[in-house]
Parts: C-alpha cells; structure tokens; sequence
C-alpha cells in the first residue's frame, strides 16, 4: 500500500503500521532529514553529504526533501528555508 500526504513546512506526518508481531509508529516531518524530530544545521549537512547519490539507496532517501528523485542543491535551499522550525 502506498499512501501520499501533503505535508505543511514544520507539520509532521505520523504514520501507524500494523505489522506482525507488533504494531509502530513512523512519523515524517518535512526538511527533518536526519529524523531528529528539529530542523536544523545537522539536517543541512545531511543532505549536503548526499547531494548527488540516489535517494532510493541505503539511509538517502530523507535526503529528498522535494522529493523529486534527485538530491540536490534544491532539497538544500529547502532545508536551509525550513532551519529553526520544529515538528509537530
């Protein structure tokens, strides 16, 4: 199953999967690339450190910010202008 949200700068998405043997909860938060639950510096040099590389390989896929399939300087600007907001 595939589910797309819309996701407001600084809002969260929290996701509940019902999986064997227990249920989680996954929680996206746009320009959070690092998932640390804040926008910030270590979200930019994330994404800086991938710039480049296929979003769909190892831990690059938060890397995407815009997720348009490619990281680069875009999903940058995005963080940059998302730094200092929270998630919620």
């Amino acid at each position: 199953m595939r589910v797309q949200q819309a996701i407001r700068p600084g809002s969260g998405v929290k996701v509940s999967v019902w999986e064997w043997p227990r249920p989680y909860e996954l929680f996206f938060c746009l320009g959070d690339a690092n998932s640390d639950g804040s926008i910030g510096l270590a979200d930019l040099l994330f994404v800086r450190g991938r710039l480049g590389q296929d979003p769909l390989s190892g831990n690059n896929r938060t890397a995407d910010i815009n997720n348009d399939g490619k990281i680069n300087v875009l999903d940058l600007i995005l963080v940059r202008n998302l730094m200092g907001q929270g998630c919620q």
